[in-house]
């Protein structure tokens, strides 16, 4: 880092007081090495800051003028997971498989021994390990119960391994009331098939309540994105901890593109002015508007009040 100096301003990424200038831009502050990185990923500055106001919470605001196709942000997984209902997949590439290779320590069926060692399936793998359990997947085609705790594990991984990121992860709402209510059947499941196997088929129950285990799920499941699959490939969802304070709009200013190695870049649409809001789109603009609010609602818990709703 160039020499900075000490600032009253808050930092733009996680609002605490004692931080630093950025000495490239002027324009934000930041409260060390890590966030500074975020701020300025290689030779770029970027234009954004992280405001807060009750009742809405967090979302990102543009600390000067962006141009049109200017590059906002680029962001990268944390976690990255099949979902908690998922057919037979590669733990770690997340590829189709037939049942011919499965995991010589859980197994879980995957591509072969490289994806079988590979770092994402390690995560569940050694739990499993500890636990002397072995997945029996019976049918390739359906829905497999033994998937729904891949995504629990790997977000609590955080909590052992990367506290500031789990920090990060855990400032975000998971709405469990309001899941409990609306998504009552789903709630059931995940308390029978990942909080319950967890703690008592895993032995985790000194390590992780069931509050804690419902709560990852749920923040997983209202603030992570699909990821983008070829052909031959399962599902998956990654949560991008930068990009996750983006909040909606049906008429929103930003674009975001998915590169290949899963990083996320968001530009901007339109011209940002200084001082506003940057947004992206949850849903398809297409839809009705009594359509498109009840979606909103029913996965994000809020009901949209941008110009066009």
């Amino acid at each position: 880092l160039r020499r900075s100096k000490m600032t009253e301003e808050k930092c733009f990424l996680c609002g605490r007081q004692d931080s630093h200038t950025c000495p490239y831009c002027g324009l934000v502050a930041f409260c060390g090495e890590k966030h500074f990185d975020v701020h300025r990923p290689g030779d770029y500055c970027s234009p954004f800051k992280i405001s807060y106001e009750e009742g809405r919470g967090r979302f990102l605001v543009a600390t000067r003028n962006i141009k049109p196709d200017e590059l906002i942000l680029t962001d990268k997984p944390i976690i990255q997971t099949p979902y908690t209902k998922s057919k037979a997949q590669c733990l770690q590439c997340y590829k189709k498989v037939n049942g011919k290779y499965k995991c010589k320590i859980c197994g879980f069926p995957m591509c072969g021994a490289e994806c079988a060692n590979g770092d994402l399936h390690k995560i569940e793998c050694k739990v499993f390990e500890r636990a002397d359990l072995e997945a029996e997947i019976d049918d390739l085609e359906e829905n497999d119960d033994h998937y729904a705790a891949i995504l629990p594990i790997r977000c609590l991984h955080l909590k052992l391994n990367d506290p500031e990121m789990w920090e990060r992860f855990t400032g975000f709402l998971g709405h469990c009331e309001e899941q409990k209510t609306v998504h009552k059947d789903m709630w059931d499941y995940h308390k029978e098939h990942s909080v319950e196997f967890l703690r008592d088929d895993c032995e985790l129950a000194d390590t992780f309540s069931e509050d804690e285990i419902h709560q990852a799920i749920s923040i997983m499941y209202t603030n992570s994105v699909n990821m983008e699959m070829a052909p031959g490939y399962g599902l998956g969802t990654a949560f991008y901890p930068t990009f996750a304070n983006i909040n909606h709009s049906c008429i929103c200013n930003t674009k975001s593109v998915k590169l290949p190695d899963n990083r996320l870049e968001v530009r901007a649409q339109v011209l940002i002015k200084s001082g506003e809001e940057i947004s992206t789109q949850y849903v398809a603009a297409d839809k009705p508007t009594r359509v498109r609010r009840n979606m909103l609602y029913r996965k994000w818990f809020f009901w949209c009040q941008c110009v066009r709703c």
